[in-house]
């Protein structure tokens, strides 16, 4: 069997195992779920009670939150997904597939992939089930950033897949991915800066948020699904507009340099290139 037959054959029993697990299903979509559940019931109406009569606040704390939504799924869903490789690893099922011709870049590659096509899709359901909730609130979002939007979710799915490939590489029960899981999707809500701010943590703690790759993915769709009414809730005053841009994670800085969306999209990827080598090494390791 040829190397791309492998990760295709790998990648395909992979998405199937998933999919037939309705819980495993269901608890991909759980983060995405709280989160929503916690701004409808409880940070919704403070949020827009400290806005005051801002005309467009609704629609931009919408578009604020709902961003964040969408990029924790991308995290939280690649988690979820790669409890499969753990299994496993429990179950001695990859000491099958390591003893087999196929190089470690092959078992690599077949659960990267398998977690990105899976995490992509969740991501992409759960922007549909955004955009229906900011539509249904009388959002108005151009067309181009819808699009746009789906266009950042394939590197931020992707960087997401490696670095959890990598992490869950270290890990060989499925007790214990568990725990660590649970961790991750606590997490990720504090590092998008969708239970929090960004603007309300500590210095050296928005330095660290402001380089990890779901932040970025977290700033890049908040401009796209609300940050083109900022200028008009804060009426032409840019001064205002540029401090709530900031504290509210419309725009990240890293030691003092503001992070453009292209740098992003460039961390994005250059993380899943790295942790994808990573964790090539690490299926190596363990199989010498």
């Amino acid at each position: 069997m040829s190397g791309i037959n492998a990760v295709l054959s790998l990648t395909r029993r992979n998405i199937l195992l998933f999919y037939r697990d309705k819980s495993a299903v269901f608890f991909s979509f759980l983060g995405a779920i709280i989160i929503l559940a916690l701004y409808i019931l409880f940070l919704r109406e403070n949020y827009l009670t400290g806005m005051g009569s801002n005309p467009g606040a609704t629609a931009v704390i919408d578009g604020w939150m709902m961003a964040g939504v969408v990029a924790v799924t991308s995290v939280t869903t690649a988690g979820v997904f790669l409890q499969c490789m753990v299994r496993d690893r429990s179950t001695s099922i990859t000491n099958d597939f390591l003893s087999s011709p196929a190089k470690p870049a092959v078992f690599t590659a077949g659960y990267i992939l398998s977690t990105f096509l899976v995490s992509l899709v969740m991501s992409l359901s759960v922007m549909v089930l955004a955009l229906i909730y900011l539509f249904s609130n009388g959002a108005a979002i151009p067309a181009g950033n819808i699009l746009l939007a789906a266009g950042v979710l394939f590197p931020s799915v992707l960087s997401a897949s490696g670095i959890m490939f990598f992490l869950a590489s270290f890990i060989k029960t499925e007790a214990a991915y568990g725990g660590f899981n649970t961790v991750v999707g606590t997490m990720m809500g504090f590092v998008t800066g969708t239970y929090i701010p960004v603007g309300f943590l500590p210095g050296s703690v928005r330095a660290v948020v402001g380089s990890l790759p779901a932040s970025h993915a977290a700033m890049i769709l908040r401009d796209l699904f609300g940050g083109g009414g900022i200028d008009a809730m804060f009426s032409g005053d840019a001064v205002a507009a540029n401090v709530f841009r900031d504290t509210m994670g419309f725009d990240l800085y890293v030691g003092g340099f503001q992070m453009e969306p292209w740098t992003g999209i460039a961390v994005m990827l250059i993380s899943a290139v790295a942790f994808f080598a990573l964790g090539t090494c690490n299926v190596r390791r363990r199989r010498a």
